[in-house]
């Protein structure tokens, strides 16, 4: 694989002998605040039904307010962000994990044919 022109004399490839210092992605702060809180998926979904029945200038103080739960405050926090970046991802998975996900509808027009075979419990037809 050819190198490209700005990073040729540039650092030394990685092996197993050159690794970075801090291999692999940062550990989620959400994911150990759950974890060691013994929060389930109900009371999640719950935390997030809640914002979205706020308007943007209640969010904006329940993020400045410490008496509000930690884990509220992180996902206002992390919505504004991805809002500002123009990031709906986000959004749209903490909707599907409050509301439950849209399930796909599958349409089919035209002829279909089927054959069923029944075959006796020994195995013999």
């Amino acid at each position: 694989m050819a190198v490209p022109k700005q990073l040729k004399g540039k650092g030394k490839k990685f092996s197993s002998t050159n690794q970075p210092s801090n291999p692999g992605r940062k550990k989620s702060k959400l994911k150990a605040f759950v974890k060691e809180s013994d929060i389930g998926a109900k009371d999640i979904a719950i935390i997030i039904k809640q914002l979205f029945d706020k308007t943007e200038d209640e969010l904006k103080d329940m993020l400045t307010d410490k008496k509000q739960p930690f884990l509220m405050r992180m996902f206002i926090r992390s919505l504004f962000e991805d809002l500002k970046k123009g990031d709906i991802s986000n959004l749209n998975k903490l909707m599907d994990r409050s509301l439950g996900k849209v399930t796909d509808k599958i349409e089919y027009t035209g002829d279909l044919s089927v054959n069923i075979n029944i075959v006796p419990a020994g195995g013999k037809k």
